[in-house]
This record gives C-alpha cells, sequence and structure tokens, in this order.
C-alpha cells in the first residue's frame, strides 16, 4: 500500500529549535530567531530506498588500530569524529553541529544528540524526518539508547560506525 508522504519534502521541524547552553540538550521550548542557511527542507527517503540503499552486512568494517578513545567513523568519507569522555555532540546538517553531515538533504538539521559519560556513549534521535538508526532498529524520540563498539548508526542514508578502544 503507497503512502503518499514518502513521496514528498518536509520541512525539518528541528530547525526551528535550540540547544540549551548550560545542558548541552536540545530544548525544544527555545526557539531560534531564523533558521540557520542550509537547513531548509529534509528530503523524506523513500520507504523501501533504506533497504534498498544499503545492507549493514555489505558494508566494509573498519578495522584498524583507532587510539584509546571513543570514535565515530563516517563511512563514505572515512571522516573520524573523537568522542572526548563526558561531551555532548550534536549531529545533523546545521554547520554548528559538532559533527555536521553538510550538503545531504536526508538529514535533519539537528538529527540526533551523542552524549559520553566517559564510562558509555548513547545517542537520541531529535524527532528527525527519516529517523537514526543503531544497526537495524529505529529509535523512538528523545530516547537514548547505548552503543556498544562496532554499531552502525544511521542518520538518514549517512552511515557512521561507531568503536571503542
Amino acid at each position: 500500500m503507497s503512502d503518499e508522504r514518502y513521496n514528498s519534502i518536509l520541512t525539518a521541524e528541528d530547525c526551528n529549535t535550540d540547544v540549551n547552553a548550560e545542558t548541552g540538550v536540545l530544548d525544544q521550548s527555545m526557539l531560534s530567531s531564523g533558521q540557520p542557511d542550509n537547513c531548509g527542507e529534509t528530503t523524506l527517503l523513500s520507504q523501501n530506498m533504506y533497504g534498498d540503499y544499503y545492507s549493514y552486512g555489505e558494508q566494509q568494517q573498519v578495522t584498524s588500530q583507532l587510539g584509546p578513545k571513543d570514535q565515530l567513523i563516517r563511512l563514505n568519507t572515512g571522516e573520524i569524529f573523537e568522542i572526548q569522555p563526558n561531551a555532548v555532540l550534536n549531529m545533523g546538517r546545521i554547520p554548528t553541529n559538532q559533527i555536521c553531515v553538510l550538503n545531504n538533504p536526508s538529514v535533519s538539521g539537528l538529527h540526533a544528540q551523542l552524549i559520553s559519560t566517559g564510562a558509555m556513549c548513547m545517542i537520541s534521535d531529535n524527532r528527525s524526518t527519516n529517523g537514526t538508526f543503531v544497526n537495524d532498529d529505529r529509535l523512538m524520540p528523545s530516547v537514548m539508547t547505548a552503543l556498544n563498539s562496532g554499531d552502525y548508526v544511521t542518520l538518514g542514508n549517512e552511515i557512521f560506525q561507531y568503536w571503542r578502544t
């Protein structure tokens, strides 16, 4: 059965949100004065595109020695993001995000948030248009999910791999 919403472009709701400066947590009640230049619209992926676009089993696994810190690797570019203990990292298309994915319309402005407690890393979806996935599991919005070394994190159609060494 066809669902019309999978063939349209939606404005990202999270482009009009802000992050609390004291806690570093997304605060839906703090509206920005305007949208970031490149936030614009988020392209909603086809319902079938997720399964057809890639398969986790087909992804080349990163096996090199990564050092003592937690890291998130952007698989299509090889870009490595170091995750410091007790860090709060915003992920998405807005240039001020600590993990920024420019020029990918399937990724929302403030797509997800990654939190490191030093003992573990957790991620939550910020009500993104196309969702946040850990491996094949779609995250519920605003619910923290623990990451394990080797997990795949997907924002829209952008795939990262998390490593703890």
